[in-house]
């Protein structure tokens, strides 16, 4: 899982040597700008998907930043694992089977315990980091 933190400050001087970093710059209150879209080796993030540029004040200089961080570890391990795990009640049937590869008694919810240890103990991570300034111009 991840989470996004989303910052934009904007300044209606558009020249960085005139800026006053205190008083011209105004951070906006909104937190919902971009969306993260996950799949198997994928995260795709659409930056200003929620709120469009065309809904930013024209004539403006915007600084934006996103921050994304991985909120849990391990998660996905437990589908990994699922195959070579086997239940208690299926070991019997299993070893009929004159099986090959030998599965792992509980694997799974060794996994689960793991985890579940390793998510009490994990602060969110930083794993990306992206800024973005630019003036908005008709």
């Amino acid at each position: 899982e991840f989470k996004i933190e989303n910052t934009l400050w904007s300044s209606k001087e558009t020249n960085c040597r005139k800026i006053d970093r205190e008083l011209d710059w105004k951070k906006d209150k909104r937190i919902e700008f971009s969306n993260v879209l996950i799949n198997e080796n994928n995260i795709n993030l659409k930056v200003f998907n929620n709120i469009p540029l065309e809904k930013l004040y024209w004539g403006r200089k915007y600084f934006y930043l996103m921050n994304v961080y991985a909120q849990k570890p391990g998660s996905a391990s437990i589908s990994i694992f699922e195959d070579w795990s086997i239940r208690d009640s299926d070991a019997e049937d299993f070893k009929d089977t004159n099986p090959v590869e030998f599965k792992t008694l509980n694997l799974t919810k060794i996994i689960k315990i793991l985890n579940s240890v390793a998510n009490d103990q994990f602060q969110p991570m930083l794993i990306a980091s992206i800024g973005l300034n630019f003036n908005l111009l008709k």
